[in-house]
């Protein structure tokens, strides 16, 4: 698919030039990302989102103010998950709790949404990236001093 080949250089661009003008097509791709979570047939989006979720993350590095849209992202997209699991697998129970909705990343409960991760299955590849990309994004958020005084600065230097 060329949208995976486009995210990927946009990942990496915006790791070599975090611009404004970097920024907003990162934006873009996080908005065809969403789009297509809901659009792509189950073996597409798998094979769409195995690509697409660590270039991602990626562009969370020189741009906190995506992480929001990634964590968000990443809990829909592993509730997806679990739901054709679910449908493909006979073997396979539901027993995890769905988060219901996208919410800001200070209201997250990072418990809660770590216990919901950890708990996907590691049979499933596009749990497995998953499961790494959560914890690349939560190390990401660890190791800014403090995330509220990153968003304030970055927003003076794009907005």
């Amino acid at each position: 698919m060329v949208q995976i080949f486009a995210i990927e250089l946009c990942s990496y661009l915006s790791k070599q030039y975090p611009i404004l003008k970097s920024l907003c097509v990162a934006k873009l791709c996080f908005n065809v990302s969403h789009t297509l979570l809901n659009i792509l047939e189950s073996d597409k989006r798998e094979k769409f989102f195995i690509s697409v979720i660590p270039a991602l993350i990626r562009m969370c590095q020189p741009f906190p103010p995506l992480r929001e849209d990634a964590i968000n992202l990443i809990l829909r997209l592993s509730q997806i998950s679990l739901s054709r699991l679910s449908n493909v697998d006979p073997n396979f129970i539901l027993t995890q709790m769905v988060i219901q909705k996208a919410v800001p990343a200070e209201d997250i409960d990072w418990d809660e949404a770590k216990k919901f991760i950890s708990s996907l299955p590691t049979s499933d590849t596009l749990c497995q990236v998953i499961q790494t990309s959560f914890n690349q994004l939560s190390s990401l958020l660890d190791s800014t001093p403090s995330s509220e005084e990153n968003l304030k600065s970055q927003n003076k230097l794009f907005y």
